[in-house]
């Protein structure tokens, strides 16, 4: 399967300044039973693709499930997970140990996760310490905690026994089982200025032009690609395309290595963000393609199609 990243207008001069961003996180599940809770939406068949179908038995969550010998044996109908959900923590099982990567989330106002009496799989949006839900869900309400291989327990408290306790915080990628005596909210406040902003991570190879026309080339045959230092976004050059015959002969870049090096992953989110600049009297179209090549034959999806305002910088 070949993919190729396309910027088309329908004019002649215009530049642009590319930059594909994401949060890129993985989990190493280990052969057997795993407790996980990721901020991810990740879907059935991303894991599937990523663990493999003969290697993921089963992922159990507090709702929903899928077990392989449902599907083995003709059952696939009880099998009503279809991807993982926010704040729900759900039991992994694997043949064999495997690494998934998968486009964490990042909050940026407070969410809530609600407890109902007895017992509950979360996945903690944010760590949380223990003293931190302590205060939230009331010392007498709170009985258990378990994690994969940390626990808290209130008898253990009660007996004079705490050294048995060595449950210290929620930490993601991690599930936990929380009982409570009474229905219980969790909540987890996002403050920006107190945490580590995760590293965004470019995958597009010389995406500003800095490096002249390297992995870049114009679509369909046209006059070739150029690089200027008129116009720039960032940095001290962007890339040029005049002198065109035909609206699609812009500027493109071929992604299929980053499918083949496991740096795209199938299923995940990714985000292309575009800078772009035309000189032309009136608004001008702008419209963003991936072209696919498999064996169906040749599609162009178009990732956005907008009317974008002259001689100045625009995000796309």
């Amino acid at each position: 399967m070949l993919f190729s990243l396309s910027i088309f207008f329908r004019f002649f001069l215009f530049y642009f300044f590319l930059s594909t961003l994401f949060l890129q996180a993985s989990i190493t599940l280990k052969s057997g039973w795993n407790l996980v809770g990721v901020n991810s939406d990740l879907t059935l068949a991303s894991l599937i693709e990523q663990i493999g179908i003969d290697n993921l038995e089963v992922i159990q969550g507090s709702k929903k499930t899928y077990q392989k010998r449902y599907s083995d044996e003709g059952l696939s109908f009880l099998n009503d997970f279809t991807q993982f959900e926010k704040g729900e923590g759900y039991w992994v099982k694997v043949n064999e140990e495997r690494t998934v990567s998968y486009l964490s989330t990042s909050y940026t106002q407070q969410e809530v996760i609600t407890l109902k009496e007895g017992w509950n799989l979360v996945n903690p949006l944010v760590d949380l310490t223990l003293s931190e839900i302590l205060v939230q869900i009331g010392v007498e309400n709170l009985e258990v905690i378990q994690g994969m291989t940390k626990t808290y327990q209130r008898r253990y408290v009660e007996s004079n026994l705490s050294h048995l306790n060595d449950f210290e915080a929620f930490v993601e990628p991690e599930g936990y089982w929380v009982k409570v005596n009474s229905a219980s909210e969790l909540l987890f406040d996002f403050n920006i200025s107190e945490q580590v902003v995760p590293k965004l991570v470019n995958y597009i190879t010389n995406a500003g032009a800095e490096e002249g026309t390297e992995s870049w080339r114009t679509f369909g045959g046209g006059s070739a690609l150029q690089t200027s230092t008129n116009q720039v976004h960032s940095g001290s050059s962007s890339f040029l395309s005049t002198g065109r015959t035909a609206y699609y002969h812009g500027p493109s870049t071929d992604i299929k290595p980053l499918v083949d090096d496991g740096k795209l992953i199938n299923g995940q989110r990714y985000t292309a963000t575009v800078w772009v600049y035309h000189t032309q009297p009136t608004n001008e179209k702008l419209v963003l393609n991936i072209k696919q090549v498999d064996g169906t034959g040749t599609h162009y999806n178009t990732l956005e199609d907008e009317m974008v305002v002259p001689n100045q910088w625009v995000k796309i």
